[in-house]
């Protein structure tokens, strides 16, 4: 996708990253797009890419109006999802201008809202999954590449009503890695003279951090918002595993990597 119409997705991803709002509603929906510049980082093969993305998110969030003894400990229920795509520049051994990067990351959500001096705050706790593809040229010797990440997200989210159906919030959360792997798609770069298997590492430790900034504005129905956000990676050294090349075993280890997204978002709520 072009810049214009990156920028343009990224717009409509603003006002749906309203996801940190509080409201008296039962089931709220949230959708909208994102752009992003993306930033990644490996050293074990020197990796470095940098480009923009852009892509789609969706949140739905369940908040019972009944006291019981679970919503005394939660209140707040949600899914939340992403979706982004782009065409960055690569360097390693060489350089790639055909390479293409998907990410998707769900997540499952559990929070408590509080309300302190007409200040809604929501710690919250969950299960995240992130994955990023890239998808290389193999003509020009890259081969696919896949990070697996299983996560525990930790984070509080604040929201303000100003005056004239303003509003005000903010998102801070620490990724705690759990388990992940890369996978390295190297039988793709096979030929008549040699025969290669692909390999898979593990990765164990690591974190991620999240911040966002939200400013909305409630027009009619539905509540238009406005983010910028930051996301961020940073993944330790992999174990060693095996591959073969004709039937030869060879070791490798993933380097230490990092990953940043800093973007802006425009969605709605419903």
């Amino acid at each position: 996708m072009g810049k214009i119409t990156l920028l343009g997705v990224g717009v409509l991803c603003l006002m749906l990253v309203s996801n940190v709002f509080a409201s008296e509603k039962v089931h709220n929906f949230d959708m909208g797009v994102e752009s992003s510049y993306f930033i990644f980082k490996q050293s074990s093969d020197n990796v470095k890419e940098k480009g923009s993305l852009s892509g789609v998110f969706g949140t739905y969030t369940f908040k019972p109006q009944i006291e019981n003894w679970l919503t005394k400990v939660v209140n707040v229920f949600k899914i939340d999802a992403h979706f982004a795509y782009g065409n960055p520049n690569y360097k390693s051994s060489g350089n790639s201008t055909g390479v293409k990067d998907y990410l998707f990351e769900p997540r499952l959500l559990l929070g408590k809202d509080f309300l302190l001096s007409r200040v809604t705050v929501t710690p919250y706790s969950g299960f995240g999954y992130r994955l990023f593809f890239r998808d290389g040229k193999t003509e020009d010797g890259f081969a696919d590449d896949k990070y697996q990440y299983f996560y525990l997200p930790i984070g509080v989210s604040a929201e303000k009503e100003l005056q004239s159906g303003w509003k005000i919030g903010a998102l801070l959360e620490y990724d705690f890695l759990l388990n992940g792997s890369y996978a390295q798609a190297s039988s793709e770069l096979s030929n008549s003279l040699n025969t290669v298997t692909d390999t898979k590492n593990t990765l164990n430790k690591g974190y991620g951090i999240r911040a966002a900034i939200n400013f909305g504005k409630k027009v009619g129905k539905v509540d238009l918002a406005v983010s910028p956000y930051v996301r961020y990676w940073s993944i330790g050294k992999s174990n060693t595993a095996t591959y073969y090349v004709n039937g030869v075993p060879f070791t490798y280890q993933a380097g230490k990597s990092s990953a940043m997204e800093l973007g802006l978002g425009l969605g709605m709520k419903f």
